[in-house]
């Protein structure tokens, strides 16, 4: 389980449930990162069990940090990142940015393709079993004079 304080940090922690006649939960941190930003993004452990962690920023850039908490690359966008990356099965990263775009960046962190949206992508994106990458996004409305 990993938690993400609302502080230019991201902390993962291992937890242990013991059951028994008492059951508790021990923590120990693993490993801390420190970001340049607010962290609001949830991080996305690897799928091939390399044990990088892909986590978003509000200092516009999405991390790739290695099983030991040491930077493997980031990759810069033109907004804030509170979106929460996806992974393909090919390690191909998406994520979508307050910068109008979704990203699809390589497992090496360099840019596959970008996708301008109709507004900033809050949310996260969800792959579809055909590739389609979905997700939703947030516009401001003018106020109007009533």
């Amino acid at each position: 389980m990993i938690l993400i304080p609302l502080v230019p940090t991201l902390s993962v922690f291992v937890f242990v449930l013991l059951i028994g006649s008492h059951a508790f939960v021990a923590q120990t941190l693993k490993w801390k990162y420190a970001t340049g930003g607010q962290v609001l993004s949830s991080p996305v452990p690897s799928l091939n069990g390399s044990g990088t962690v892909y986590v978003g920023s509000s200092d516009h850039n999405l991390y790739a940090i290695t099983s030991k908490g040491v930077l493997k690359w980031k990759f810069a966008t033109d907004g804030q990142v509170w979106s929460s990356p996806a992974l393909g099965p090919d390690g191909t990263v998406y994520v979508g940015s307050r910068d109008n775009n979704i990203y699809a960046i390589t497992a090496a962190g360099r840019l596959k393709w970008k996708y301008a949206t109709s507004g900033q992508v809050w949310s996260s994106p969800a792959l579809g079993p055909d590739g389609t990458v979905t997700t939703t996004t947030f516009m401001l409305s003018p106020r109007r004079a009533v």
